[in-house]
């Protein structure tokens, strides 16, 4: 084969890498944490439930907000309801990555604090969900996790 035949191989070969990556590259979604929490809630009882600010969000989780582009957060005044749902939205896969940690970390904790004396609560917090899609982080530990996780696969796919 000429030197010629070999470029246009190698050419060939980048154009079906190049297309086949772009499949396997998941896309960041382009909408707010807020919005996708609007979603999310629309779908389960919010009864009980409070959004909260940046300081709340950091004093349950140590987070410095200002490094997440966005964020939603809310959960029940009541410290014995240990529902809540976050969410965080940003750019960066590794800081995603690391907030997923701290959640499941914290969450594990609430656990180990709630299961010898308060059997609903452990049993949520069992349950809860943590996952990462698309440039965003749901957290939810509520009775209709699993619609609220539906909620937010739709929305961030939108």
């Amino acid at each position: 084969m000429s030197k010629a035949g070999y470029g246009q191989l190698i050419c060939v070969l980048l154009l079906i890498a190049f297309i086949g990556f772009s499949f396997f590259v998941e896309e960041d979604t382009v909408k707010a944490a807020d919005e996708i929490g609007a979603a999310v809630t629309e779908n389960i009882s919010t009864q009980g439930l409070k959004n909260f600010d940046g300081e709340r969000l950091s004093s349950q989780f140590g987070f410095d907000v200002d490094e997440f582009d966005s964020f939603f957060y809310c959960g029940s005044e009541d410290i014995m309801d240990v529902r809540e749902i976050l969410i965080i939205r940003d750019s960066e896969k590794a800081a995603l990555e690391k907030a997923a940690k701290t959640i499941e970390k914290k969450s594990e904790e609430k656990y180990s604090t709630y299961k010898d004396y308060d059997p609903v609560a452990s049993s949520l917090l069992e349950k809860s969900v943590l996952e990462i899609s698309r440039g965003a982080i749901i957290y939810i530990v509520h009775d209709d996790a699993a619609a609220g996780l539906e909620a937010f696969f739709k929305c961030v796919e939108e």
